[in-house]
C-alpha cells in the first residue's frame, strides 16, 4: 500500500511522552469537514482520560465509538459541539468501565441515538434501545460504512471490531492482550490502514509480531489517567515506520476519506 499523505510529522516523538505542558496556543472554535457524499471522517478525539470516536458520512450520519470518562465528560461535549453534532445516529460501547461508558447515559440523552451497540454479556440499561454484538457481527450503517466484531470477550465484555469505508480500514482494539492478539493474527488484516491501539498503550500491549501481521500505516493512541505509554511500544511503533498519533500531544486527530484513500490532520486542543 502505498502511504498517502500525513498531515503531521511526528519529529522526536518519544522525547515528547510525560511533558505535563500542552503547548498549544491555538483555539479551534469550530470545524467543517464540508464532506461530498462520497467522503466520511473518523475524528479520534483528544480528551485527558478516555476514548471517544466520532464517525461521519457525507450524508451527516453520526456515530459514536465509547463516550470517555466521567472526568473528560466536559471536553467530550465541547468537542461535539465543535464538531457540530446535534445528533448521534448510532453509539457503539466496545468495553463497560472508566474510559469507554461513564457519559453514556448523558450522551443518550443528548442526542437520542437510534441504538446503542453493546458487546454481549454487557449490563442494558434499556431492552429496547441496547443491542448486543457478537463475535461475526457484521453491520452496516451506510453503503460504504460498516463495523464488524472480529472479537468478543465475554469474562470482561469487550469487542473488538473493524470499521470499513470503502477501502479505507480501521482496526479498532480493545483488548491487548497476547491471546486476543494471536486470534486475530490468523484474519486477513495486512491491509489495515489505522490501529487504534489498545488500552492506552500500557502494558504488554501490541506485541511486534502482532504488528508485523497487520502491518498498520498509523497508530492512534488514547490517553488515560491510569499509566503510561510503554516507552517499548513505542520504540515499536516508530522502528516500523509507523505513524504514531497520540492525542495527548498531537491534538484530535481526523481521518478524512474517499471510497480509496485518506489523509490525517491534526486538530490543535484549546489551552
Amino acid at each position: 500500500m502505498n502511504r498517502p499523505f500525513i498531515a503531521l510529522i511526528m519529529a522526536c516523538f518519544i522525547s515528547l511522552i510525560g511533558s505535563p505542558e500542552r503547548g498549544y496556543t491555538m483555539k479551534v472554535e469550530s470545524v467543517d469537514f464540508d464532506l461530498s457524499e462520497d467522503e466520511a471522517v473518523i475524528v479520534f478525539f483528544n480528551l485527558s482520560d478516555g476514548e471517544a470516536t466520532l464517525v461521519k458520512d457525507g450524508h451527516n450520519h453520526h456515530l459514536l465509538i465509547n463516550t470517555g470518562s466521567e472526568r473528560s465528560k466536559h471536553e467530550l461535549f465541547h468537542l461535539m459541539n465543535t464538531f457540530g453534532v446535534k445528533k448521534v445516529d448510532d453509539i457503539i460501547v466496545t468495553k463497560p468501565g472508566p474510559g469507554f461508558d461513564d457519559n453514556l447515559n448523558e450522551v443518550v440523552t443528548r442526542y437520542s441515538p437510534n441504538r446503542v451497540y453493546v458487546p454481549a454479556e454487557y449490563k442494558k440499561r434499556s431492552d429496547v434501545l441496547y443491542k448486543s454484538w457478537k463475535e461475526g457481527t457484521n453491520h452496516r450503517y451506510s453503503k460504504e460504512i460498516s463495523v464488524r466484531v472480529l472479537h468478543h470477550e465475554g469474562t470482561t465484555p469487550s469487542m473488538d471490531i473493524l470499521v470499513t469505508y470503502g477501502e479505507n480500514r480501521i482496526l479498532y482494539m480493545t483488548n491487548g492482550d497476547l491471546i486476543t492478539e494471536k486470534k486475530l493474527s490468523q484474519l486477513p488484516l495486512s491491509d489495515t490502514d489505522v490501529l487504534k491501539v489498545a488500552n492506552y498503550g500500557i502494558g504488554s500491549t501490541t506485541s511486534q509480531p502482532f504488528l508485523e501481521k497487520v502491518d498498520p500505516q498509523a497508530a492512534i493512541i488514547f490517553e488515560s489517567s491510569t499509566g503510561r505509554i510503554e516507552t517499548d511500544l513505542l520504540e515499536r511503533l516508530y522502528e516500523m515506520w509507523i505513524d504514531i498519533h497520540y492525542v495527548k500531544q498531537t491534538g484530535t486527530v481526523a481521518m478524512k476519506m474517499t471510497k480509496y484513500q485518506y489523509e490525517m490532520i491534526s486538530i490543535p486542543s484549546h489551552s
